[in-house]
């Protein structure tokens, strides 16, 4: 027999099986396109008893006496057992094992309805019904998911703790509107074929969706900024295409069983894939070619994972296919260990630290114990199940506060300070109050962006083109940053005030970085020309060569995983690095390296050595200098990962270097330290609320109603309290300090949060910073209104 499809007309095989008198036909298989068969096996009562795949998996399907199902085997590989199920006296399900995710009972009532499930444990829901049989009232474990509903002509009715939230319908079932507890309301539309058409949302904005008539799949989504993403598919009905609104498209490809095989950009495979006789993904092939190899067991779990450059990875299981066992190599095995609902109850790491955690109704958890024993908490809200509060071994609380609609509303942290939140119909947050009820205003445009930002230092908006990226910030000093793109969506310049930066793309791995003087200089400095930058990268986007200023070239190489090994210059300096099965480096050498020397001629100036413990943590470090200095510090770590002590030896060491130790408190903040030979730097550290730092020796801080450091004055015999104080704008950017001599300086940031300028109008000094990204490209120092010297940082391109 075939099925057609009702909209696309595609047709798939389905078997049947009939009966000796011809009178009964029951399904006896089904494929796919891809040839993808499931075939049915029954009994003389036509009930299934065995169920096959051309994949390998075979299921055998038991019964009880009174011909109701009692269990399902997996036979392939052994037998296992998937699930189990009882039935009371009128053939009710009252018990469901699923021993690989759940176990349930069930209660009824006297017309066969359900009025209680339960996991025989924290977690239940009781159910009470009208004279229809329609549910009316829901009631969860303690207190969560309670909830009533009404049902009237194409409305339903939803009552929670949140408010009233009200779902109309068509007469096929397809949601026409809904409306929030808050009043908002969202409407859909929908095709013949019950595919959404688009989405309305509270506060106007309208998403589109179109789909493809041969298989009534999305070809077309089109967000409410008009920004378009297109989709492809080939006869199978499978995406082979998708097109960003930039208009670069992933093409994908399948094998015969319709397995994703490739993912290409740019006709340049980023990504294969290729699967064994069981349709296991068994090898990824990366855009270099590095590969990645998945060994699996008879049950299709995956038990051992090796990576290019020798890292692999084992895995353990326990027979409801949770993950026990896990070790890496070069590292020690960790463990995990669940409840009877799938829950993680301990993990033990490589060292044999155990950290636990507890669960409540519905397996939400709600206490986690460190390593060191240090118990923390956490609360929910009962209808959503958002978090709402994290409570720290010391009883300090972290708390949200949640609208009718799950939007947080106030926000207050370990010490008291609050922040307040308010939102558009559509969610999207429209200001923020901070502790000293310092306002910043949200407004949106058509896409959700932001648009404008309204601070009490001023105003600031942003634009974008049709893509949807950004192309200008104007910022409330009149200062403005603008970004500019290549016909292939790359950028080609960005502006920062009169300052900018200019990028060529010669090739597919090529970029050219170009730093522009300030046009109000080049007068002043004839001289001084575009500093010019190249960067090439491999086809990972790994960088391989740093061409700098006056040709100085900077090389990088990389083992078969990818891994920086060499780097080196064509002056001669070279950074060579060794790295362990884990993938952690285990040694660096920096020194000369001759042009006539071959590999391994390095003359060092300096060699670092790693090492490391059974959970992957460092424990030990040594460094070589010339003329033999060497400097060995040993890391001793508590259960939570945190040094301890400093154990530091060898003829490396400078004056007052020595042993160190450290002491942290139950939320794993530092309460006490002590450094060098003498003891120099004992210190105890004392918090106030919400662990901010309030005193540390003799230095003592002081804070503002927004949480942030305003004050830090050092108390010394014989002289008197030196106070420095700082100052900070409304976004928690500093804007200006004073020190305990009087000096006072200045900070300027962009839209960004990036710092341009800071300034001492005493010494005057004034520098300022230019930016690549989130990365220095160059910084200008300027004293008596003269340049003094320009910093360039060309390796930004590393980050």
């Amino acid at each position: 027999m075939r099925l057609r499809h009702p909209v696309t007309d595609d047709t798939s095989d389905d078997r049947l099986a009939h009966s000796p008198d011809d009178r009964m036909y029951m399904l006896g298989g089904m494929s796919d396109t891809a040839s993808n068969r499931i075939t049915f096996e029954r009994d003389s009562q036509y009930r299934i008893t065995g169920v096959s795949h051309t994949d390998g998996i075979r299921l055998k399907l038991t019964y009880h006496a009174s011909g109701y199902l009692k269990a399902i085997h997996r036979t392939d590989n052994g037998i296992q057992t998937l699930a189990t199920y009882e039935q009371d006296a009128r053939g009710r399900l009252t018990e469901a094992d699923a021993r690989l995710d759940y176990h349930l009972f069930y209660e009824y009532d006297a017309a066969d309805r359900i009025i209680r499930w339960s996991d025989n444990d924290q977690t239940w829901s009781r159910f009470t019904y009208d004279a229809q049989g329609r549910c009316v009232t829901v009631t969860g474990a303690e207190g969560y998911y309670n909830t009533t509903l009404d049902y009237g002509d194409g409305c339903t009715t939803v009552t929670d703790g949140k408010g009233i939230h009200r779902y109309y319908y068509d007469p096929d079932g397809n949601i026409l509107r809904e409306a929030a507890p808050d009043g908002s309301t969202t409407t859909y539309e929908w095709d013949e074929f019950h595919h959404l058409l688009a989405r309305h949302s509270p506060a106007g904005r309208v998403e589109k969706f179109e789909y493809a008539a041969a298989h009534g799949q999305l070809s077309r989504y089109t967000a409410a900024d008009g920004a378009e993403w297109q989709y492809r598919y080939d006869e199978r009905g499978l995406p082979v295409s998708l097109v960003s609104p930039q208009g670069e498209e992933t093409r994908l490809a399948y094998t015969a069983q319709g397995l994703l095989s490739g993912i290409f950009r740019q006709d340049e495979r980023r990504l294969g894939i290729e699967y064994d006789h069981h349709n296991r993904p068994e090898t990824l092939t990366d855009v270099m070619g590095r590969e990645h190899h998945t060994e699996y067991s008879g049950h299709d779990l995956p038990v051992k994972m090796r990576g290019p450059g020798g890292q692999s990875v084992r895995l353990q299981w326990q027979q409801h296919h949770k993950l026990s066992g896990l070790e890496r190599t070069g590292t020690g095995a960790e463990g995990f260990s669940y409840d009877r609902h799938g829950n993680l109850l301990a993990w033990t790491d490589g060292n044999g630290v155990v950290w636990t955690m507890e669960y409540g109704p519905f397996d939400l958890p709600v206490a986690r114990t460190d390593g060191e024993g240090h118990r923390w908490q956490y609360r929910y809200d009962k209808d959503t199940l958002q978090l709402t509060e994290v409570i720290n071994p010391q009883g300090e609380s972290y708390r949200y506060i949640l609208d009718n609609c799950g939007r947080v509303t106030e926000e207050r942290d370990w010490g008291g300070v609050v922040w307040r939140y308010r939102y558009d119909a559509d969610g999207l947050c429209t200001a923020r109050v901070n502790g000293l009820e310092e306002t910043i205003l949200y407004s949106r445009d058509a896409a959700g962006r932001p648009a404008e930002v309204i601070t009490p230092e001023g105003k600031t908006q942003y634009a974008y083109d049709k893509s949807g990226r950004l192309t200008g910030i104007f910022s409330p000093d009149g200062t403005s940053q603008r970004t500019g793109y290549d016909e292939r969506g790359r950028m080609n310049v960005t502006t920062q005030g009169r300052r900018a930066i200019e990028y060529h793309h010669p090739d597919e791995h090529t970029v050219i970085r170009c730093i522009l003087p300030p046009e109000d200089e080049r007068d002043r400095h004839p001289g001084e020309s575009l500093l010019k930058t190249t960067y090439r990268y491999n086809a990972a986007g790994e960088l391989t060569e740093v061409i700098l200023p006056g040709d100085e070239t900077l090389t990088f190489s990389r083992d078969e995983a990818g891994r920086e090994v060499l780097r080196h210059s064509n002056r001669g300096f070279a950074c060579e690095q060794g790295w362990n099965a884990a993938g952690q480096p285990v040694s660096q050498r920096a020194g000369l390296f001759p042009a006539e020397a071959t590999w391994g001629g390095l003359l060092p100036s300096l060699v670092r050595e790693y090492r490391y413990d059974s959970a992957g943590n460092v424990s030990g470090v040594t460094s070589r200098e010339d003329y033999g200095r060497e400097t060995r510090r040993e890391y001793r770590l508590d259960r939570n990962g945190q040094v301890t002590a400093v154990t530091a030896s060898g003829t490396g060491l400078g004056y007052g270097e020595g042993d160190e130790s450290y002491g942290y408190d139950s939320c794993g903040y530092l309460k006490a330290q002590s450094a060098g030979w003498h003891r120099i730097s004992e210190e105890t550290d004392q918090y106030a609320g919400g662990h901010r730092l309030k005193q540390a020796g003799n230095t003592q801080y002081d804070y503002d109603a927004a949480g942030r450091m305003v004050s830090r004055t050092r108390h010394r015999d014989g002289y008197r309290p030196e106070t420095e104080r700082f100052r900070w704008d409304s976004r928690d950017q500093l804007t200006g300090y004073c020190s305990a001599q009087g000096e006072q300086w200045e900070y300027r940031h962009d839209a960004s949060g990036r710092r341009t300028e800071k300034r001492c109008d005493r010494k005057k000094i004034r520098i300022t910073y230019l930016w690549d990204g989130d990365s220095i490209a160059e910084i200008r120092e300027y004293r008596d209104d003269k340049l003094y010297s320009v910093r360039h940082r060309c390796l930004t391109a590393l980050s």
